[in-house]
């Protein structure tokens, strides 16, 4: 599902991801087809679209609550790098110059 990760208002966020996800609102727009065309009920239509928008809202709430999920950090490791500094430290190569 497409998303914007633009800042602002839910009711701005939430227009510019519907306008996104336009193609979901197909069903929709063939219920309302077939309410005027034939017989059947205009329900059809209004779940289709309630539907779209609930599955949009909830589709931007899941990924803003992703950055408050807690991270588990890595333990601290040792660092074996012979040519890092601070993996490296011998007395007879202080290169400081003391």
């Amino acid at each position: 599902m497409r998303r914007t990760n633009e800042e602002g208002s839910f009711i701005s966020r939430l227009v510019k991801n519907l306008g996104l996800n336009m193609m979901w609102s197909v069903p929709g727009w063939l219920f309302l087809l077939m309410h005027f065309m034939g017989e059947w009920p205009l329900g059809l239509s209004i779940t289709s679209f309630g539907l779209w928008i609930l599955a949009v809202m909830v589709d931007m709430k899941g990924f803003s609550f992703e950055g408050f999920r807690i991270v588990r950090k890595d333990p601290e490791k040792e660092n074996k790098n012979p040519y890092s500094k601070s993996g490296y430290e011998h007395e007879d190569n202080d290169l400081s110059g003391k």
